[in-house]
């Protein structure tokens, strides 16, 4: 899976982790740009009801409504929470489906014959489990954060990123793997059947 597209698809997530600031007036521009950013980019991927892209924009734009018209303050204080809740959410629902929300990016770089085979879906269902994890373990940093909010900022801001960019990693090296892994069986299939005496051969 190319993790360009993995990063693009969670730009809006971290842009907002970067542009959100402390004032509800930040917070307020934050929301709305990332709400205008995940219909720029995903406008393609919305059409094609992808379920991270429509899980973003939602979140989003019930932000707009719950911050930028209701001034609701405990949401704007909870955003960070909020945000691995709404991405866990996303994750975990999308295997209770049956469409572990990575396969639909895994769908564009992998030939449609193989999109039924038991191992394609197991990848993917094993990595969009990983992610939720990987989403589970930031909101646990985000509410410990808001519990020690006199801890050093910056500790919690680089376990989330690191969490992040533990998932891109994992998701790269396994997708590299499972590629590898199926020419490799591909190949050896291929031999079998040459080496294979002709049928009726004595």
């Amino acid at each position: 899976m190319n993790p360009i597209v993995l990063l693009l698809s969670f730009a809006p997530w971290l842009l907002f982790a970067l542009i959100a600031g402390n004032t509800m007036s930040s917070l307020e521009t934050a929301i709305f740009i990332c709400t205008a950013l995940t219909v720029l980019l995903g406008y393609k991927q919305l059409r094609k009801r992808y379920l991270l892209t429509w899980g973003t924009l939602l979140f989003f734009v019930f932000c707009l409504i719950a911050v930028g018209l209701m001034k609701n303050v405990w949401v704007a204080t909870n955003m960070n929470a909020l945000s691995y809740v709404a991405l866990a959410v996303i994750t975990w629902g999308s295997i209770l489906l049956g469409m572990p929300f990575t396969m639909q990016y895994a769908k564009e770089e992998v030939d449609r014959s193989l999109w039924d085979s038991p191992a394609f879906i197991h990848s993917n269902r094993l990595i969009t489990a990983v992610w939720g994890v990987l989403f589970l373990a930031n909101l646990g940093i985000s509410i410990y954060r808001h519990e020690h909010s006199g801890m050093n900022e910056m500790i919690f801001t680089a376990a989330g990123w690191l969490v992040m960019l533990g998932g891109v990693a994992f998701t790269t090296a396994y997708s590299s793997w499972a590629h590898k892994k199926r020419l490799q069986a591909e190949a050896a299939s291929s031999a079998s059947s040459v080496h294979a005496p002709a049928k009726g051969a004595k």
